[in-house]
């Protein structure tokens, strides 16, 4: 005889809700992704969303491979993005998505007044402070990272291109809410 299966209480939401979600953030604010994609274009579209500036500059100092490869600096008067030049160029893509993803969803940035930032001479103790975020398991690097994905994604569906083979999938299975 088997025991019943007792529910399961998560409270992390499921992937397609926390999706939806980051879908209907960008519907509601009219962000449109630049297609095709360029880090500084959408830095340029999430600009005119906060109205002041946002910039993707690389990161000064370079950075071993266990160690967080971007950071979002929040400062008095505008917004930087910081990303390893060292990285291909899919993944400084994808991170500057990532950090767009905690401007957009009104997360904690690393708050560091620009007269402290004297680049390239960046101080070890403020770098090492910015690096430190980089654990995926809270709701807020969960949230950050799936709008990244929904970001890149929206950024290959231009019209006329040519269907990805994930969209030939979901479109042969008629999967049209993954």
């Amino acid at each position: 005889m088997r025991r019943p299966r007792t529910p399961q209480h998560n409270t992390e939401p499921r992937p397609r809700d926390l999706r939806r979600r980051c879908e209907r953030l960008l519907d509601d604010n009219g962000i449109v992704v630049p297609s095709p994609f360029d880090r500084h274009s959408l830095a340029a579209v999430v600009s005119r969303h906060r109205g002041r500036p946002v910039e993707v500059r690389d990161l000064p100092v370079p950075v071993r491979a266990d160690q967080h490869s971007g950071v979002w600096v929040h400062t008095t008067t505008q917004d930087l993005i910081f990303v390893d030049p060292t990285r291909s160029p899919w993944e400084q893509d994808h991170i500057t998505a990532h950090e767009v993803g905690h401007m957009l969803w009104n997360h904690e940035a690393s708050d560091v007044d620009l007269g402290e930032i004297l680049l390239p001479d960046l101080d070890m103790s403020v770098v090492r402070a910015m690096l430190g975020r980089h654990d995926f398991s809270t709701e807020q690097e969960r949230e950050a990272e799936m709008m990244a994905t929904v970001i890149i994604d929206r950024a290959a569906r231009t019209p006329g291109a040519v269907p990805s083979a994930i969209d030939r999938v979901t479109s042969a299975l008629s999967l049209d809410d993954v």
